[in-house]
């Protein structure tokens, strides 16, 4: 029985699972060849079943709405992937995938639930009874000019299909007229790789790709999770996207450099908007809103690390950095897209001498506040919290902190750690609970020697 991550518990909204209950069974096969024809072979089958119960209730003046929804969704499905080898340079990967959901729901809504006069709102389904499966086909080839040339091309051919079908006490006004929908869709990639000098990689990629919108967000009805009142829209259509990257690599000497920019044209992209149902833009008092597709959007951002492996006083001294920014657009409106993170960042440096086995660490993340959201979005908050960490590793032949390993253990690790030292108040992004403040971790890792006798 554990509540959300993402929600604070309040007396006005209590979100838990009472349960959430998996079983899943799977086997394949795996092997490997001396034939260019067929070098490798992977089969993946599997079976799940999964039973979820979702509570929430609702304090509305001096009402309470209560509401339980329990979902079963049983799955299955297979992977095949197979590798041929039929020139020295070339390297074909070609295989298919395919799944199969079926998805079941029960909820009920009780207005004041444990009283006298307790009425039972509704016992429609949260979406439809519903199946969606997806078969899909692939192919990629690695191929190499020269010793410094490599390129990497793959497609792949999906076929998606989701079926609802008429559910008892799911509203009709809600769903309209059932249909069935089939998509299908291309996808693929091109990129390459290559070696200015030593150490030194330019790479470059141009990738097309494909979604399908979830059963949720095309047939939900009914109280949002976080509030507001959501409708169905079943004639949402998939997103695709192009992204295009360039980047280069450099590890020569102590130093690990990286440097990656990426563009993100999306179509179609799956937003929620407000809307009206029957004439009502609100319903018991709650806003409206269904997904709809954006005509066009573009995320765009950079990302950059570096590393450098330095020596003296006896010890090797690793200054670290990593940075990351990204920016998405509305390109129908202008407004920014939701839940895109702005500048973040990570800095640090690890100490760890020579002839002992010990390393002592400090690490600092940063992440930036931002008024650059959509209308009705909160602004970003932005944090920088910091982090020391030790460990130490008793290995075996040696004579560590007056101890000697046994015969069958290998090695012994010891790790420690202060998360937030400054034991600040912050929410990690598009997060409403606070993190921990000051925190200590402790753990230790054994391995054991299996050639011991």
């Amino acid at each position: 029985n554990f509540g959300l991550p993402s929600l604070d518990p309040n007396p006005v909204f209590l979100a838990t699972f009472p349960f959430s209950k998996l079983q899943k069974f799977g086997g394949g096969y795996s092997g490997n060849f001396d034939s260019t024809a067929l070098s490798a072979l992977q089969i993946r089958l599997y079976r799940q079943k999964q039973d979820r119960d979702f509570f929430n209730r609702i304090l509305a003046g001096p009402s309470v709405i209560q509401s339980d929804t329990v979902t079963n969704v049983e799955t299955f499905g297979f992977d095949v992937q197979a590798t041929s080898i039929p020139l020295r340079r070339h390297v074909l990967t070609y295989g298919s995938s395919l799944y199969h959901d079926r998805n079941r729901d029960a909820r009920i809504q009780i207005l004041n639930p444990d009283t006298p006069g307790q009425v039972i709102l509704s016992q429609a389904p949260s979406v439809p009874n519903s199946t969606l499966s997806g078969l899909g086909f692939f192919l990629q080839d690695q191929f190499e000019l020269g010793s410094r040339l490599r390129f990497v091309g793959g497609v792949r051919f999906d076929r998606f299909r989701l079926e609802a079908s008429p559910t008892a006490n799911f509203d009709p006004a809600a769903l309209g007229t059932i249909e069935n929908r089939t998509d299908t869709a291309w996808s693929g990639n091109f990129g390459t790789t290559f070696q200015l000098m030593r150490g030194w990689l330019l790479t470059g990629n141009v990738a097309r790709a494909f979604r399908e919108p979830n059963l949720f967000e095309r047939y939900f009805f009914g109280r949002g999770s976080v509030g507001g009142f959501v409708v169905p829209n079943p004639n949402l259509e998939p997103e695709t996207s192009v992204q295009f990257d360039v980047g280069t690599r450099l590890h020569r000497g102590p130093a690990r450099i990286t440097f990656n920019y990426f563009l993100n044209r999306l179509n179609d992209l799956v937003v929620r908007e407000p809307t009206t149902f029957m004439g009502m833009s609100t319903i018991a008092g709650q806003p409206v809103s269904h997904s709809v597709n954006l005509d066009g959007s573009r995320i765009q951002g950079v990302e950059s690390s570096a590393e450098l492996f330095l020596n003296g006083l006896g010890a090797q001294w690793t200054p670290f950095i990593s940075l990351a920014w990204q920016r998405g657009t509305n390109l129908t409106n202008g407004e920014p897209l939701p839940l895109i993170a702005p500048f973040v960042g990570q800095a640090g440096l690890r100490w760890q001498p020579r002839r002992v086995h010990a390393w002592t660490e400090y690490r600092m993340r940063l992440a930036t506040g931002s008024d650059r959201v959509p209308t009705g979005f909160q602004p970003l908050q932005g944090f920088t919290v910091h982090a020391v960490r030790w460990g130490y590793e008793l290995a075996r032949g040696e004579q560590g902190l007056g101890v000697h390993l046994p015969r069958g253990l290998r090695a012994i690790n010891f790790h420690f750690g202060v998360e937030n030292v400054g034991n600040r108040l912050y929410q990690n992004l598009f997060e409403t609970v606070p993190e921990p403040g000051r925190s200590f971790r402790f753990g230790m890792d054994i391995s054991f020697d299996t050639r011991s006798r």
